[in-house]
């Protein structure tokens, strides 16, 4: 049977038929409108996909368009990592692009593999197909990633043509080939292989069980090409019976921990040499003894994330006890997600005759916050809610939409509610939640999210304590706090949470403060003001850090009176 001829009959007007047409189409695309820039990408790898008998030149055309998107890809997500979108519905369009990018990427190169595949003479073709094996799994690895953060209609990954382009590529003796490999937000381009590269993904789809927030996810894959240097697909011994980590190469599902039945060709994933190396990590960040890095989450993170990762490579599934016993539930709350929209109902929340009062610390101490009450709520400093928050949202009498709990323990519950662009929930994102306007909030923070069918969400979130309060926070290096409180100076506030110690659950012995992720130098004091005092204050080991906020507890240390600060201020003018 003659073979597929490897020149057809480009349209001439194809922007992708061959490598400097390609070139001529990335020049064409708005610099100024990254989203607008992946549509037309999208588009025009679509119409190639669309068509029959694919020419060499096509391929060639991909590959050097698949290089220059990657500054497209780095400009949609700049945002995602550094938190400095403007709102969260654009960050989610900007992660949705980033999204669709890099799948239509995978199914075009999947495309010309299959066809390859096929074909009995492919010579001219043979010098693409490794860069088109590392393509489809870079992309599939990017895809994995982001899933758990846009919309996907589809719960479908397509691990049986990724196994398919897997065992094509040790067919021909290419698994071990060192190819050029570029990472995101890496310094200089490294070399890989393609099964490196395809154990990857693997790794990958075990991380998205974990429910990392967007931040831990893309540090966490970041790190694993140090990992997949020492790990290595093996048979499937026939007598094997301890745990193991398993892909299936003739199923559709990754890597699952317990070995099939089938006597299909299966591999095992020996993840030792990636748990010895965390475990060090664990040892060096616990002695202090591990350099700075770039890009690197606080030490407390760290050790989070790690110790997080150690349970979600092993083998063996480790038994978690929780630590409260759910209980069913089945009342309706009013929710408000994120830090800024959370200081903002906090700023304009009524006192009511039935709210339990908050309970208050040990009362008279020179260290001490005297009264919650005292503190100065944020008020005019805040913003007028954006239509992207209020739109198309069921809301209820505090005009806030209402989710339900379905349980709950002394940690944490479980909610269930109705996403929009407006209210977009995931991993790591602040939480308020009341039954009522005459009660008191709850603040938490999401750990997991589930997106059920439609537009309905299931979500886990962990208990961080009652009754916040928004206060103004200013900062003020050592040497200069003392000087601002005593002149009376106003000076630029930042808005944060103030929570104060709790003895029932969630039990907090000390009192925090949620603060805006910012840089703050390690001898900076913080300003808090209450109605009759200003108390200067440092920070401590954060118990948390997410992708917009902190939570740490501090200390107090100084006090002014304000009427002393006003005293000294007359003193001075006179």
């Amino acid at each position: 049977m003659p073979g597929i001829p490897d020149f057809v009959d480009l349209n001439p007007t194809d922007p992708l038929r061959d490598a400097p047409a390609a070139d001529a189409f990335w020049q064409l695309l708005p610099r100024i409108d990254p989203v607008a820039a992946q549509l037309s990408i999208s588009r025009a790898l679509a119409d190639v996909v669309a068509r029959a008998n694919p020419a060499v030149s096509q391929l060639q055309a991909v590959l050097a368009l698949d290089q220059r998107a990657t500054a497209l890809f780095d400009a949609l997500l700049v945002n995602y990592i550094a938190g400095d979108a403007e709102s969260p519905a654009l960050e989610k369009g900007y992660w949705q692009a980033a999204f669709e990018l890099t799948r239509s990427f995978a199914e075009a190169y999947w495309y010309f593999l299959r066809s390859v595949r096929d074909r009995q003479h492919f010579r001219r073709w043979r010098e693409f197909i490794p860069p088109a094996l590392l393509g489809l799994f870079q992309h599939r690895q990017a895809e994995l990633l982001l899933r758990p953060f846009v919309d996907e209609l589809s719960t479908r990954f397509p691990w049986k043509e990724l196994h398919e382009a897997y065992q094509y590529g040790e067919a021909h003796a290419l698994l071990h080939q060192a190819l050029p490999v570029g990472r995101y937000r890496a310094n200089a381009d490294a070399q890989s292989t393609l099964e490196r590269e395809y154990v990857h993904v693997l790794l990958l789809d075990l991380v998205n069980e974990g429910h990392f927030p967007p931040r831990d996810a893309f540090w966490t894959n970041q790190r694993i090409p140090r990992w997949t240097g020492k790990l290595a697909l093996t048979a499937l011994p026939v007598d094997a019976v301890e745990p193991a980590l398993v892909v299936e190469l003739d199923n559709d599902v990754g890597l699952t921990r317990t070995p099939p039945e089938s006597t299909k060709r299966c591999l095992v994933l020996d993840t030792a040499p990636a748990l010895e190396s965390i475990r060090f990590e664990l040892v060096d960040l616990r002695e202090g003894s591990q350099g700075p890095e770039l890009s690197m989450p606080g030490r407390g993170k760290q050790l989070n994330l790690l110790g997080r990762l150690n349970v979600l490579l092993s083998p063996k599934l480790a038994f978690i006890a929780r630590r409260g016993d759910r209980k069913p539930d089945a009342r309706p709350v009013e929710l408000v997600i994120g830090l800024p929209q959370i200081i903002r109902a906090l700023s304009t929340r009524r006192p009511s005759a039935t709210a339990t009062p908050p309970r208050v610390g040990s009362e008279g101490r020179g260290n001490s916050i005297a009264s919650l009450s005292s503190l100065t709520g944020v008020r005019s400093t805040m913003s007028a809610p954006n239509s992207i928050w209020g739109d198309s949202i069921a809301e209820v009498d505090g005009g806030y939409p209402l989710w339900k709990i379905v349980d709950r323990s002394d940690s944490g519950c479980r909610l269930q509610g109705q996403i929009f662009e407006s209210n977009w929930v995931i991993p790591g994102v602040l939480v308020a939640f009341r039954k009522d306007a005459a009660a008191p909030w709850m603040l938490g923070v999401v750990r997991r999210f589930d997106k059920r069918t439609g537009d309905r969400a299931d979500v886990g979130v962990e208990y961080m304590g009652r009754n916040p309060r928004g206060v103004k926070i200013t900062v003020a290096t050592a040497s200069g706090a003392n000087s601002s409180m005593a002149a009376g100076n106003e000076v630029p506030s930042i808005a944060a949470i103030y929570l104060p110690e709790s003895g029932r659950q969630p039990v907090m012995p000390f009192k925090t403060l949620v603060l805006p992720v910012r840089k703050y130098a390690s001898d900076a004091h913080l300003t808090l003001r209450s109605v009759s005092a200003l108390y200067t204050i440092q920070l401590k080991e954060p118990i948390d850090e997410q992708g917009d906020f902190i939570w740490t507890p501090f200390e107090i240390v100084a006090r002014r009176l304000r009427t002393d600060i006003k005293s000294a201020a007359t003193t001075s003018g006179t």
